[in-house]
């Protein structure tokens, strides 16, 4: 072997050695970091939803009374004539006028700081998941004795990437990348569900709805994932069809649960490949119109 290109594996073997022992030292505060700031995303989340219930309780509220004090001060011009007591009427649309008013400000000042606490668990919520999934991806390319920590994490940054579709999609671009490298050492048994669960991110990606650009990176993707699908053939995965529509949330969950189950059971790398879900007959995923 060329001496030049030894002592250049050498070094690279080195420097994944290195940052090996970095990556255990950083996966626990990317952990504890994304379980915190989820923790504060929830709480604020609930506020925002019930103060936003509270608001438009409010405002409806308003708004009925508003319509009906209308509705009173075209009877009172009509029938001016005919009140017992005309002095009290204008007195009294003024009041009623200035209980709307409150009512609508309280509505307001109920909304407004529970609206920015939510905001701002929000963005410390983005890093903190972004650093846990960078993690997530040097733990599974260097270190993958380390996944088994991850798992309740991964259906915690699962359920939360949604919520920043660009952030999700690069990270979904990413993590194919590193997987189109290594797919094919993977059982069967692993590739399937694997399959599923990036096909589902994808699917619920534009379903969510994307800036141009984005759609355009999806079907690039889609393209990537299909032709990975036909190399491999891992099976048949009914979300490469573009009429196939279903809760996308629980598709993933499932996928990651049957990955898990799978990465769960032991497997001799000596073995040929494990025996999995095959196409159906006549059919290969991508086969039909693209989503």
């Amino acid at each position: 072997m060329d001496a030049l290109k030894r002592l250049a594996e050498l070094v690279q073997e080195a420097e994944e050695a290195a940052r090996c022992g970095e990556l255990r030292n950083e996966l626990k505060p990317a952990i504890e970091g994304l379980r915190a700031a989820a923790e504060h995303y929830a709480a604020a989340a609930a506020e925002h939803q019930a103060a936003r219930a509270e608001h438009q309780r409010l405002i409806a509220e308003a708004q009925a009374e508003e319509a009906e004090l209308q509705e009173l001060t075209k009877k009172l011009a009509r029938l001016h004539a005919h009140l017992t007591s005309p002095h009290e009427a204008g007195p009294l649309v003024d009041a009623a006028r200035s209980q709307i008013r409150v009512k609508v400000e309280q509505a307001h000042s109920r909304l407004q700081p529970a609206r920015q606490a939510y905001q701002e668990a929000l963005a410390d919520l983005e890093p903190a998941l972004e650093r846990y999934q960078r993690a997530r991806i040097e733990v599974s390319r260097l270190a993958p004795e380390l996944a088994a920590q991850c798992r309740e994490t991964d259906a915690l940054a699962e359920r939360l990437s949604p919520l920043f579709p660009a952030k999700d999609l690069a990270g979904l671009i990413a993590e194919v990348e590193w997987g189109d490298s290594v797919f094919g050492s993977w059982p069967r048994c692993v590739q399937y569900p694997q399959m599923k669960l990036w096909i589902g991110r994808l699917r619920r990606l534009q379903a969510a709805g994307l800036a141009e650009d984005q759609i355009r990176q999806t079907r690039e993707l889609f393209g990537r994932l299909v032709g990975l699908s036909k190399q491999y053939e891992p099976g048949y995965i009914e979300a490469f069809r573009h009429e196939y529509q279903t809760d996308w949330d629980q598709f993933v969950s499932e996928a990651r649960r049957q990955l898990e189950q799978a990465q769960a059971e032991p497997s001799d790398p000596g073995t040929p490949l494990a025996h999995g879900a095959r196409p159906r007959s006549g059919q290969n995923n991508g086969s039909t119109s693209r989503p």
